[in-house]
């Protein structure tokens, strides 16, 4: 019969198999009883295993693993956050694995506005660490280490159409457009009808599981040079990066939101 995380766990069997065996047993499951070091301990006595082998309960709080005891969630937080900053950690694994210690505080106020979060910057300010990780980005960028999103992915040949390119560092960030009649592709698309153009034209390449498009309007060709995880996000980043060159939308306060990336 299969079980689920939410059944409770069979130490009694475990400890039955570890008994019955002369090899090492590793035992797993005790994640729900386990709130402290010393309770590592007691499954691992209480199974008769030679190791305990922890999942959730490390990602809801990996301060378990202190001898001298667990740390405030928000220091577990804003230590992890360091971590992800510096290693460049991609933006949906941060918001999981915060999501994960967050736990039940996710329903109060500091959840709520951290389901919203899209970037690890964004993120890192909820922990009063956005100047922290600004500055690691610049650091990253006076090295000649690309971010994440500036990476060229291999093998991708240079992409050649009539005229140049106008490309601005710039992402796609859901969270800041709650209408859709505000998002970027819509905001072009009633500029160029206002201005009598042709409607936009979006050409958009895959690799692996990465889009970048290139819009069209007019003479003009722009693109956004960071890649989106889908050609939705990716068609979006290139219209900001279209209306933001035709000063349609402001410069200034792209870069505070997040968008445009210094």
């Amino acid at each position: 019969q299969a079980e689920r995380p939410q059944h409770d766990n069979h130490a009694d069997r475990i400890r039955a198999v570890a008994q019955a065996l002369s090899v090492p047993v590793i035992a797993n499951g005790g994640s729900k009883e386990i709130n402290r070091y010393r309770d590592i301990e007691l499954f691992r006595e209480e199974t008769n295993a030679s190791s305990v082998m922890i999942a959730r309960a490390a990602e809801w709080d990996c301060s378990i693993f202190r001898k001298e005891g667990r740390l405030p969630l928000d220091t577990v937080i804003s230590a992890y956050l360091r971590y992800a900053v510096d290693y460049d950690n991609p933006d949906g694994n941060t918001k999981y694995c915060v999501q994960n210690m967050l736990r039940d505080l996710q329903e109060s106020p500091l959840g709520r506005t951290f389901h919203e979060a899209q970037t690890n910057e964004q993120i890192c300010a909820l922990w009063n660490l956005d100047e922290y990780c600004r500055q690691k980005q610049l650091d990253f960028r006076e090295r000649g280490m690309l971010g994440r999103r500036e990476l060229q992915v291999l093998g991708t040949k240079r992409r050649k159409l009539s005229g140049d390119v106008i490309t601005q560092r710039c992402i796609f960030l859901r969270n800041l457009y709650p209408d859709d009649t505000d998002l970027p592709k819509t905001k072009l698309l009633t500029w160029v009808r206002k201005n009598g153009l042709s409607q936009p034209q979006y050409k958009t390449v895959q690799v692996d599981k990465l889009f970048q498009s290139i819009v069209t309007v007019g003479f003009n060709n722009y693109s956004s040079s960071c890649w989106e995880k889908s050609k939705k996000w990716a068609e979006q980043s290139a219209a900001i990066a279209c209306l933001s060159s035709l000063g349609v939308f402001d410069i200034k306060t792209l870069k505070e939101n997040g968008t445009i990336l210094d």
